[in-house]
């Protein structure tokens, strides 16, 4: 990628080398526009996990081609639109999926195009959001209502993945007894989830690190609260739920060490569902999981039609993304944005473009 002065100029967050850190506000080329695509002036953008997980260079990024914009949880304005494009004009609010399908293996054609064969994801297969213009395919873009502002649309990548997780994938219900393991951004969205499907008791548990991000989880519906470093975490689980378990365990730290607690906190016949991206390869006995019938489930990005179900309990007020946003911080200021989520001093971090 190289630098470009001219008209055709934008600032953009760079990843520029395969090591820790090395990220650079770059001015780079304004991206062309395919036939299919609309050209987004993107006015908000925040930081995902995975964003750090590069940031940091771990293991299940290596594969990334460098330098490279980074981002993919954005929103912004129309600016441009491609010739085959129909249903957007110019001045249209919008957001947009990260991850792009084909739209012709059997993945997208059975409607689940965040898991295509040849999906491709914005800041790791192709420049992403953290840059003044994206160009995004038209059928992966969804409008917003004036009501929501940026900066509350930009997470809703990670907002979608949480709803994804719990409505989609694990088929929660009421009166269930759940726990989150990792308060970040996704679990905390998750808790917001759980709370307006009234589930009889949701549990969260983090590290000592995470202690303002617990108390969030509190206001935000969290029954009970467990420092890990603190306490035993399936312990604490076991004593809740009088033995029994949850029925579900949402897994969205990461952590190898979380993965292998949640099946001991899981009743039998329960449901696991992994939402984290971790680094490192978890010990998980088979025996645990099928003496005990337990459900190990993955769950990945999600799609349009989440996106448009998550739009609509934020517009009725349902669900409020807008709590778990600690920093609002111009794109000058990327390199504090990271110091700020890499020391879970801040929860979600939203950069914005003026």
């Amino acid at each position: 990628m190289e630098i470009v002065i001219g008209m055709d100029i934008m600032m953009a967050v760079v990843k520029t080398k395969p090591c820790p850190g090395n990220i650079e506000l770059r001015n780079v080329g304004r991206p062309r526009l395919k036939l299919d695509e609309v050209l987004i002036e993107v006015k908000a953008a925040a930081i995902c996990g995975s964003d750090i997980g590069i940031y940091d260079w771990n293991d299940p990024f290596h594969f990334i081609r460098l330098p490279i914009i980074m981002g993919h949880e954005y929103a912004g304005e129309v600016v441009e639109i491609g010739d085959a494009v129909e249903g957007f004009k110019v001045g249209d609010r919008v957001t947009g999926l990260a991850t792009i399908g084909c739209g012709f293996c059997v993945e997208c054609r059975m409607g689940r195009s965040n898991i295509c064969t040849n999906r491709r994801t914005y800041g790791v297969h192709m420049n992403g959001a953290f840059a003044q213009y994206l160009a995004a395919p038209a059928r992966f873009t969804v409008c917003l209502r004036d009501e929501i502002p940026f900066e509350v649309a930009a997470p809703l990548e990670a907002i979608a993945t949480a709803a994804h997780a719990v409505i989609e994938r694990a088929s929660v219900r009421p009166g269930l007894k759940v726990a989150v393991l990792g308060p970040g951004p996704i679990g905390l969205y998750i808790v917001q989830f759980l709370k307006l499907l009234n589930v009889q008791t949701i549990i969260v548990t983090g590290t000592n690190l995470d202690r303002e991000r617990l108390r969030l989880a509190s206001s935000l519906g969290a029954d009970q609260t467990i420092d890990v470093t603190e306490k035993s975490a399936v312990e604490m689980v076991r004593e809740i739920t009088e033995n029994k378990g949850v029925d579900v365990v949402f897994e969205a730290s990461g952590s190898h060490l979380a993965l292998q607690q949640g099946v001991s906190m899981l009743r039998r016949g329960g449901h696991l569902c992994l939402v984290g991206l971790g680094s490192q390869p978890a010990k998980i006995a088979p025996k645990d999981i099928v003496r005990e019938a337990i459900t190990l489930q993955g769950v990945y990005a999600n799609t349009v039609e989440t996106f448009e179900y998550v739009l609509r309990l934020i517009r009725a007020k349902k669900i409020h993304p807008e709590l778990v946003t600690s920093n609002l911080l111009p794109i000058q200021e990327f390199a504090r944005g990271f110091e700020l989520a890499k020391s879970k001093v801040g929860v979600k971090i939203v950069f914005t473009f003026r």
